[in-house]
């Protein structure tokens, strides 16, 4: 808690400060206790949050239009590829860069690591980037839901995706 009171002294704010804390209502299940749990840990070191709850209808304008400076949601990339991950989440003008992070360094890194195919050199490329988003931290993971399934025997072509979706076309019964 001290060095949280000394980073906020170093950025200007020795006093603390007040912003919101949005979450989508169609969330509220998971977003309501986390945002009163964030609540409750921030004002220990001066940071006073008033929690506004946003209609579904308006979630995605409001992301888009980069008005909510401080949010609770849940995403998941499509592609199960950290370069994919990365260039969705952590660079560029869209909705999915919720912290609208822009680093130089990491774009570049993305770039190559799209196109490369020496393994070697995208997992090292990919390290740097887990190493500017640990540095940098444009925004916080939570946590990685968990997906269970349960078949008949005869149910056969399920095939399991990073992003939770389930394609009911190559299930076939034997």
């Amino acid at each position: 808690m001290l060095k949280a009171k000394e980073l906020l002294a170093q950025a200007g704010h020795p006093q603390g400060f007040k912003t919101s804390f949005s979450y989508n209502v169609g969330d509220a299940t998971l977003a309501e206790p986390a945002a009163l749990l964030i609540q409750e840990a921030l004002a220990k070191i001066g940071i006073a949050l008033s929690i506004e709850k946003v209609p579904s209808a308006q979630w995605g304008t409001l992301q888009t239009e980069k008005k909510l400076p401080f949010f609770i949601d849940s995403s998941s990339a499509w592609f199960n590829d950290p370069d994919y991950f990365f260039r969705i989440f952590f660079q560029g003008d869209w909705r999915w860069n919720f912290g609208s992070f822009k680093n130089d360094e990491l774009a570049k890194l993305l770039e190559q690591a799209r196109w490369e195919t020496d393994r070697a050199k995208y997992d090292r490329a990919i390290q740097r980037a887990i190493e500017i988003a640990f540095e940098q931290v444009p925004l916080v993971p939570l946590w990685l839901p968990t997906f269970e399934a349960a078949l008949q025997p005869d149910l056969q072509g399920f095939t399991y995706y990073i992003h939770g979706q389930v394609d009911f076309r190559p299930l076939t019964r034997s």
